[in-house]
């Protein structure tokens, strides 16, 4: 028999899969564990307990139906560092969480009949005094304190949203549509998208009193399908108003000859040829699949906006600078030009007017004094009327020998308007309204269809890049981007695309690779489809083959498959660091996404292949925690209701995933997450939904992981902060409690018949204690002192177990060897809690308190080396040693030494 010592000096390689228990060949083998729960590991290489989650409030529709479910998607609104906001998205409403509370009303307008009252409007019912949540339009009578149809007395805050949660019961949470909304923040405003609805925004107007909206996003220009490239004629009934558009083809004629793509109009019908042909017999010709019927407008465009476009009959106004006057107007979108000529002495100044005529505005000024002319470019981005307005004239002393004037000339041939449809009068003709005048009533062939409708369905994709905003893949062109006009995010005119700032259209033609699933952009956009990752910059590259950063315009655009791992559906990507991290079409598996300078192309490496065991039923949700104690996590709700964290120090190749569940058997678990930045020193925010059994019923929580860094809250001592015990928080879905006045602790009603643990300014602890069903616990032998600060709340089961002892330092490998083990060597840093455990029943506790601790008292916390005899010394294949528990005192363990015993000889 042979003794050995093992070391177990870092936890940095995190939970690995059981694949992996043979794999002592593996140099990361002494730096991982079978088990890590409810444990984070730290990059310095130890790991330390998961902050408990503090109860901050309950989802709207929280409870199971009898038969749906009605699942709550939170989702991030960060304005500054000091300014952010979660959101809870539900069955159709949105709800706000801000300086970790739910946000509320306390004010409104009083409530008066007769008003026209709509969904999302807060009133004040005089009778009473209370506010209240309109749930139904109504136009009435009857005050919100009696009508219980149309008015909620409500104090949250929320605004309607058309977005469904609803999911059979059985069915999974994450098929939710709220769980398929990506979003896109600029500044105050959150681009919403959905395959099933057009974009939407949601708008922050002031945080006191809250007042935020959310409308459809009302598009300059919206996103056009490509122009008409038929013989087929749009012809509206008027320019302005309620109109009627038909759509007219050429009438057939015999002994024609015909192309694939000709329309023409027979029998009151529009149709589109097949095959190339001279027309003979229609019936003829009909038969022989020559010809099909076709038609322009259906239901489901109701909504959609046109285009249509007519030729200029003038494309420039121009005036003699010879006296005070104003020349004609002229309608302008897109590049225009201004220019003089001669010899003048005034001040030439383009006017323009948004509103018809009614006002005018100045845009340029030219002032000359006989020896100047110009020549002035610009962009009219919103279509208006522009004229010269000549004042201050003067005779000029040497006149010229021709007569001076200037010119305004626009560059796009064509003059576009918008129309809205409002119904369907057959397949060939609609009602619309006019949005942005029509230049005639003349039929064109310069019309376009709007790219997103029911019918064509919506982009599922959004990002933001290069000053614009670009969106992706709707069900009808499933691989194109559109991008928006640079610094004019709501317009997609095309214009003429000879301008950088035009907005931009253009299929990537993935051959064979799917729909695009998700859009994310750093120094390049990254594109994910269904079975490739796609790279779109301007083509132009920097001395180190990466992109140089040029903009994407509509004639500099490139776009590059570089890795065809495919890419999971309604799971959003994460920046993280330099890299980007996407769920692989599986959902089971991360790939990372980093440049390399050896192929010149950004590679894709699985960060999940050593913890694939975590990720067996897929993902749900992916986002990044940049500050959680000096590093970096990556966080990951699975489809198994766990929340899986991975610790990433790319530059110390440090990837330790750990798995962290939540009021073990009784609740189902995590369901979803969002990160904002924390407030001054605090860590940054990590809020979840958690799906409770309570009181005979699910209910979902909005919880957030406690963020106070009580490791450093103390005094200094010698300049280095030392911890505030008092603060550490480890139960879950709990509350604090400072001066709690007596031993009976009350505010636990979200935990109703639930049995909860605490701690005692920060080192003693009671439980386990059932709530009763007035939300109280009475703590025994506890006497409350005036300054008490109490934690309370689920316990948090937590458990690090190492690797298999099959290696050994002199002995080399053991596996086949019996081992016993001797002793164990703790090294923990701040720290009071902790059972050595076989992985079963028997354990033995890690002893903090010393002969000098008063009886009355908790011991003090404790950094430095602590030695226990195990539960057993039996020799066995696989001793099995556990570091566990379920109180809320605080753990970080640095490593562990065991001593052990070896029957026979290696």
């Amino acid at each position: 028999m042979t003794k050995s010592i093992e070391n177990q000096l870092s936890w940095s390689a995190g939970e690995w899969s059981p694949l992996l228990d043979a794999r002592v060949d593996n140099p990361k083998y002494r730096h991982a564990c079978r088990q890590l729960q409810n444990m984070i590991v730290m990059k310095q290489g130890g790991a330390t307990r998961r902050p408990g989650t503090r109860y901050v409030g309950t989802a709207k529709y929280a409870s199971n139906f009898v038969v749906q479910n009605n699942a709550v998607r939170l989702m991030k609104f960060q304005f500054s560092p000091t300014t952010s906001f979660v959101l809870e998205f539900g069955q159709q409403y949105i709800r706000f969480y801000s300086n970790q509370q739910q946000v509320m009303i306390n004010s409104a307008a009083n409530w008066v009949s007769g008003t026209a009252y709509v969904v999302g409007t807060f009133v004040k019912d005089t009778t009473n005094n209370l506010i209240y949540y309109c749930i139904s339009a109504i136009t009435g009578s009857t005050k919100p304190s009696s009508d219980s149809t149309h008015w909620v007395q409500q104090n949250i805050y929320e605004v309607p949203s058309p977005y469904s949660a609803v999911v059979a019961l059985g069915s999974n949470t994450w098929t939710a549509e709220v769980f398929a909304v990506v979003p896109c923040q600029i500044n105050d405003v959150i681009y919403l998208v959905h395959p099933n609805y057009p974009p939407y925004k949601l708008t922050r107007i002031s945080d006191s009193p809250p007042n935020w909206t959310m409308e459809q996003v009302k598009f300059l220009t919206p996103a056009l399908l490509d122009q008409n490239a038929s013989n087929t004629t749009m012809t509206a009934s008027a320019t302005t108003g309620n109109i009627t558009v038909e759509a007219h083809a050429p009438a057939w004629v015999t002994a024609t000859y015909y192309q694939p793509g000709d329309t023409v109009d027979h029998a009151s019908a529009n149709w589109i040829c097949l095959v190339s042909n001279v027309s003979g017999t229609w019936s003829t010709d009909l038969a022989a699949g020559k010809w099909r019927e076709i038609t322009y407008f259906n239901s489901q465009q109701i909504g959609s906006t046109w285009q249509l476009s007519y030729l200029r009959s003038s494309s420039s106004v121009s005036i003699d600078i010879t006296s005070n006057s104003i020349s004609s107007s002229l309608e302008a979108r897109g590049q225009w030009e201004l220019h003089t000529y001669g010899v003048w002495s005034a001040d030439v100044t383009l006017e323009r007017s948004f509103d018809n005529s009614l006002t005018w505005e100045k845009v340029r000024t030219i002032t000359g004094r006989t020896d100047r002319n110009a020549d002035v470019k610009g962009i009219a981005v919103k279509p208006a009327i522009y004229r010269i307005n000549l004042t201050n004239y003067a005779s000029p002393a040497t006149p010229g020998a021709s007569t001076p004037r200037a010119v305004f000339e626009v560059v796009d041939a064509l003059v576009p308007g918008l129309v809205q449809i409002t119904g369907i009068i057959n397949g060939n003709a609609a009602n619309a309204t006019v949005i942005t005048p029509l230049d005639s009533t003349s039929g064109t062939t310069f019309w376009s269809e709007g790219a997103w409708s029911a019918y064509r369905g919506y982009p599922q994709a959004v990002t933001s890049f290069q000053q614009r905003v670009i969106y992706a893949g709707s069900g009808y062109e499933p691989q194109r981007i559109w991008g928006s006009v640079t610094n004019d995010i709501e317009n997609f005119d095309r214009g003429d695309q000879t301008l950088a700032t035009d907005s931009f259209a253009f299929d990537l033609a993935a051959v064979g690779r799917g729909p695009i699933q998700w859009m994310i952009a750093q120094t390049d956009l990254f594109v994910g489809f269904s079975g490739a990752e796609w790279v779109v910059n301007s083509g132009s590259s920097s001395s180190n083959g990466g992109s140089s950063g040029a903009a994407i315009t509509p004639t500099a655009v490139n776009a590059v498959e570089h890795s065809s791992w495919g890419s999971a559906p309604n799971v959003q990507p994460a920046i993280v660091g330099n890299a980007v991290l996407y769920p692989q079409r599986a959902e089971r598996t991360i790939q990372q996404m980093l440049f390399s300078i050896y192929t010149q192309k950004y590679m894709s490496a699985d960060l999940t292949s050593l913890s694939e065991h975590l990720f067996g039923k897929g993902m749900a949700q992916i986002d990044y925690q940049p500050q959680f104690r000096n590093q970096g996590i990556v966080w990951v709700i699975t489809k198994s209701n766990s929340l899986c964290g991975m610790t990433y120090q790319l530059e110390q190749e440090i990837f330790g995933w750990s798995r962290h569940i939540t009021g073990g058997t009784t609740d189902t678990g995590f369901e979803s997450i969002a990160v904002v930045e924390g407030q001054g020193s605090a860590d940054d925010e990590v809020w979840v939904v958690v799906n409770r059994r309570v009181d005979g019923a699910n209910w979902r929580y909005i919880e957030l992981m406690d963020p106070n860094v009580w490791e450093t809250q103390g005094s200094s001592i010698n300049g280095i902060p030392q911890p505030y015990i008092q603060n550490a928080f480890y139960v879950d879905a709990g509350i604090t409690v400072t001066s709690p006045g007596s031993n009976v602790i009350s505010g636990l009603s979200h935990l109703k018949g639930r049995i909860v643990v605490g701690l005692i300014n920060g080192n003693i602890t009671f439980g386990p204690l059932t709530v009763t069903s007035g939300g109280t616990i009475t703590i025994p032998n506890y006497t409350a002192a005036g300054d008490d600060i109490l934690q309370v709340g689920l316990p948090v089961n937590y458990a690090v177990q190492a690797m298999r002892l099959d290696s050994d330092p002199r002995g080399g490998v053991l596996q086949g060897l019996t081992k016993a083990l001797s002793k164990l060597y703790l090294r923990v840093t701040n720290s009071l809690g902790g059972n050595i455990s076989d992985g079963g029943a028997k354990s033995v506790p890690v002893n903090y308190r010393t002969v000098l601790t008063p009886l009355d008292q908790g011991p003090a916390i404790y950094t430095g080396e602590k030695s226990i005899a195990p539960f057993s010394n039996a020799f066995d294949n696989d001793p099995v040693y556990v570091i566990q528990g379920s109180d809320a005192l605080p753990l970080t363990l640095l490593a562990v030494a065991v001593k052990y015993d070896i029957a026979g000889s290696p």
